[in-house]
Order: C-alpha cells, then structure tokens, then sequence
C-alpha cells in the first residue's frame, strides 16, 4: 500500500511517470504515455550500468534541465517528472519498502561505433597474447604493425602510439573498415613493453575522471585503468547518451546517510564526464 506521502508525489502534475521494476522490464503506476515509458526504460538500463560499477547506490537522479529521472533501489522505482521532486519526503516514503535493483549491465557492443569497436578488439588481441605475435591494422588506407607478447606490446621504430586509436578511430568515422590479421614474427621486433590500454588517450598523471565523446569513444582515460575498467565505462557512457537525448544533464548518486555526489555530467561541449574515485568503486583499485 501507498503513503500518503508517496501518494502526493505520485499525483503531483509534475510526476509524468511512475514505474516499479518487474523483472527487466518496468511496470507503471499511474497511467502515463508511451513516451514515458520508453524514458523509464532508458533510465533503468543507465542504472543497471551504473550499478556494475558503484555498488552501493542508494538513489540516482538525472537531470536534464528541469527534468528528473530518479531510481530508488528501495521499492525498485522509477519516476519521470518535469519538475523538481523533494527526495527527502520520497527517501522516507520508501524507506521500508524491499531493496530491488535492476540487474547489472552493459550496454550491447554492437551499439558502438566500428572505429571503437576495433580499438576494443585489438586492445583485447593483445591483452590475450602470450606467445609472441606481429599484429597487422588495417585501417582505411593505413597500415599500422605491433609486435605484442605476454599481454604487453611494441611499436616499430618512429611510431607513435598516439596515432594507432587516431588511425583506427577516424577509419570507422569514415565508414572505411579497419580488420586485423597475424602476421609472421620478424627477425627482430621492439621491447614489448606497452600496455595495451596505453592504446587508449590517458588523462594526467593523477587524474581519475574519464572524459568520453558523445558516441561513447574515449577522450581521456586514467592511466591506472584495466580494459575491464574501460569496458564498464564506455558502457556507462553508452547509456548516459542515449539516456540524455543529446541535452546537457548531470547524474548525481545517494547512498544511506550521505549527501548527494555527482557521477557523471556532459556540457553543452557535448563531453561526458565521469567520476568515480569517490564511491565505492570497482575501477580504480587501491
């Protein structure tokens, strides 16, 4: 049964939906248009991925403009609405209800562009590779070759490993495809001593924050970060695009008894910003 509390936001003009997670899916509480539903399913998949990378959410509230979707793990809900909403009277309506969160995801990789599908795989290829292995991109009209062994690489001579992701990235912009193949081990090869997410653009020395374009390619990444990190975080941006329609927005977490902590933002630079070093975290270990 419903507070009264509860009640009054559920009713109030503001409040456009009001959804209970079933399953995967979302459950409406009030009559409300398709459009809002289609919102709420958008909001869940964005916590879903939130969750598979701070695990103790309490609440999510994402805003764009006036606009809110808020998430409460507390009763499962979801709620869209036009205008401001006061968490505290919700935190409280549902303070006794049963802990449900939506099964952790990330987003299909299919849902990537091609150039940053194929960063992806061949930062895998390399992680994966023990024995030693020349690695040939083909990218558009550009060749690129990497000598990797035991899940580090090499580049030859007078290579910059900044212009491999840039080669690879602007092929897929272009709709040119970009394939990688094995090729024999040379005579000689360069000291295999590159990660291979050094692949991917570093932010500064002691910077935990990840920068992502609006297509969810990487801007900036922290140099402590695994692939799995990467992964779990070009998802989040993913969802954090597709969740903010191309409108600036910031997502902000509560956990019990804390104040409300921004994780994610995007200006009108079409930038998405995302930070983590101040949750409990399953990327930037210790």
């Amino acid at each position: 049964m419903q507070s009264t509390a509860l009640s009054t936001i559920l009713d109030s003009g503001v409040c456009q939906g009001a959804y209970r997670l079933t399953g995967d899916d979302v459950e409406p509480l009030k009559p409300a248009k398709d459009t809002h539903r289609d919102a709420a399913r958008r909001t869940r998949d964005l916590w879903a991925s939130l969750g598979a990378i701070v695990s103790d959410v309490d609440l999510m509230i994402g805003k764009r403009n006036e606009a809110l979707s808020i998430a409460s793990h507390k009763g499962g809900m979801i709620l869209e609405t036009a205008g401001p909403v006061n968490i505290g009277i919700l935190r409280a309506a549902l303070q006794h209800e049963d802990a449900v969160r939506p099964t952790q995801q990330l987003a299909n990789e299919s849902d990537l562009g091609a150039g940053i599908r194929a960063l992806w795989a061949l930062v895998r290829w390399i992680e994966n590779v023990e024995a030693s292995r020349a690695i040939r991109v083909q990218a558009g009209d550009s060749a690129i070759r990497l000598f990797a062994r035991k899940g580090l690489f090499g580049l030859p001579d007078g290579a910059k490993i900044e212009d491999v992701a840039t080669k690879i990235l602007n092929a897929g912009q272009a709709g040119a495809s970009v394939t990688l193949t094995y090729e024999p081990w040379p005579d000689t090869a360069p000291e295999m001593r590159l990660r291979p997410t050094e692949l991917l653009p570093a932010a500064g020395a002691d910077a935990t924050d990840w920068v992502f374009d609006d297509a969810g390619v990487p801007a900036a990444v922290p140099r402590s970060a695994t692939m799995d990190d990467a992964t779990k975080a070009s998802a989040l941006a993913q969802r954090l695009s597709s969740w903010g329609e191309g409108r600036p927005f910031e997502v902000s977490v509560l956990r019990n008894g804390t104040t409300k902590q921004v994780v994610a933002r995007k200006g009108p630079d079409d930038r998405i910003l995302i930070t983590t070093s101040n949750f409990n975290s399953t990327m930037h270990p210790k």
